[in-house]
């Protein structure tokens, strides 16, 4: 029988235990940084013609569920793209859009928190 050791990359190469570390390793995994970019060429892709509003709603749809996952980075990419699709005198979206941001941050605080570690 062969006894196989494992090690935590991360914390070996790095030197690193933190949270936050770890939460932005595992986001990395789940979706890149850029992952709004590569989710808006696959639309124009599939469906060139696709209106500002039907994006706004795709990326809501994609941003809720990488805030129900737990990746509040991302989810916050997410609905900030909505925000520059919508038009200045679009008041009160701005407004609503403005709350889920605002909610995904305080998200990402309690996460902090809850794990014992200082945003």
């Amino acid at each position: 029988m062969k006894i196989l050791f494992f090690k935590n990359n991360y914390s070996l190469n790095y030197n690193k235990e933190d949270f936050d570390f770890y939460q932005q390793k595992i986001s990395d995994r789940i979706a890149p940084a850029d992952s709004v970019e590569i989710v808006q060429n696959v639309m124009k892709e599939l469906e060139p013609n696709t209106s500002a509003s039907e994006e706004n709603k795709m990326f809501f749809k994609i941003g809720k569920i990488f805030e129900n996952a737990g990746s509040f980075q991302n989810a916050k990419s997410f609905y900030e793209k909505i925000k520059q699709n919508i038009p200045l005198d679009k008041t009160k979206k701005h407004q609503d859009i403005d709350f889920d941001i605002e909610r995904v941050k305080e998200k990402t605080f309690e996460q902090y928190n809850q794990n014992g570690w200082e945003a």
